[in-house]
């Protein structure tokens, strides 16, 4: 008797079950339907048709030896000191700009092996360094694809303003740089990376359409001035070790 009430008992979990899973399959199978339905508009990041990468700017913030002011007091310890797999605190900051520089321009290389990237770079740079190198590998790439890569591991985080830091001469203040200023040099089509902290807060300015005008010019008075003041770095030795 028993073994006749397990027996309908699995008998009815078995129903049970194929039960649901027909319905979650039905439920499933009409809500695909129903997001092809409702999602017929093409993205509009998609690309068309296929496109190479033609040149790769290295736009390097680094600022060795020194931590942005933003990070001294939250700094875990131990924390993170390698770029690009390199111990940079094992040389000196110029020999280390350079290493991580070179390796960080063969990884790119390594992923389009057929064809050789035209390759730039500003170290530690300035505004006139990156506006200098955005504006000469458009001149080289035409209407080709760019890749500009930001490091900023090295100066404070990104603002609100839709800003990014870079050197003064002197190397002795963080000076802000505007997304939109760089979108527009650099120009389209271009891959941008930002690889620095709090990065997300610059979306709103890299999908603003209003950006969508970005006709290269030469006129240094056609770029915006940054809303943000400069400031001090701690270091005092970089100008012994550029």
């Amino acid at each position: 008797h028993n073994n006749n009430n397990n027996h309908n008992h699995n008998h009815n979990n078995m129903n049970s079950n194929s039960f649901s899973y027909h319905y979650y399959l039905y439920y499933f199978q009409n809500y695909l339907k129903l997001s092809r339905h409702n999602n017929n508009v093409e993205p509009t990041w998609r690309l068309k048709e296929r496109m190479k990468t033609v040149g790769v700017g290295l736009i390097l913030a680094l600022n060795i030896g020194t931590d942005p002011p933003d990070v001294v007091p939250h700094k875990p310890v131990p924390a993170a000191v390698r770029q690009c797999w390199l111990d940079p605190t094992a040389m000196s900051r110029a020999k280390a700009r350079e290493m991580i520089g070179d390796r960080l321009e063969y990884q790119y290389a390594k992923w389009q092996p057929r064809a050789k990237l035209d390759t730039k770079r500003a170290l530690d740079p300035t505004v006139e360094d990156v506006r200098a190198l955005c504006f000469q590998l458009r001149k080289n790439s035409r209407k080709e694809r760019l890749l500009l890569h930001y490091n900023g591991h090295g100066v404070p985080k990104p603002t609100a303003n839709g800003e990014i830091w870079v050197f003064d001469k002197n190397k002795t203040q963080y000076i802000p740089l505007s997304v939109c200023d760089l979108i527009r040099w650099i120009g389209k089509p271009t891959l941008l990376i930002f690889d620095c902290s709090g990065a997300g807060v610059l979306l709103p300015y890299l999908t603003d359409d209003t950006n969508d005008d970005t006709t290269t010019t030469n006129d240094a008075d056609n770029s915006n001035t940054s809303t943000s003041n400069t400031t001090t770095t701690n270091n005092n030795n970089n100008n012994n070790n550029n």
